[in-house]
């Protein structure tokens, strides 16, 4: 069995309390650094509510997420109109069964 190292990071903002622990990589340094960026949004979050950039990239991401599930419903109904029209012009065009067999 290898060493390993133990790189989690655990930041506290003392004025709120605020509690973020953070293992993302072996790299204490850039553990660190990905702490304190989660710790900065979560506190604007708090600050801002909606308004924050963390709230607004969610916002966007449902937004975009809604608006691909109403083109893919359009995209299937079309098919299924296509499909159902296309039966019913093949019920049109069929030849009936005295006029297959030819010289009786």
């Amino acid at each position: 069995m290898q060493n390993k190292t133990n790189s989690a990071v655990q930041l506290k903002h003392l004025p709120t309390g605020l509690v973020v622990k953070f293992q993302g990589q072996r790299s204490r340094d850039y553990n660190r650094k990905e702490a304190r960026r989660i710790l900065a949004d979560k506190l604007e979050a708090m600050e801002k509510g909606d308004e924050s950039r963390m709230a607004l990239k969610v916002q966007e991401k449902a937004r975009k997420k809604a608006s691909k599930t109403k083109k893919a419903k359009r995209k299937y109904k079309a098919l299924a109109k296509a499909k159902e029209e296309t039966k019913e012009t093949e019920m049109d065009v069929q030849i009936p069964e005295s006029t297959k067999s030819g010289n009786d």
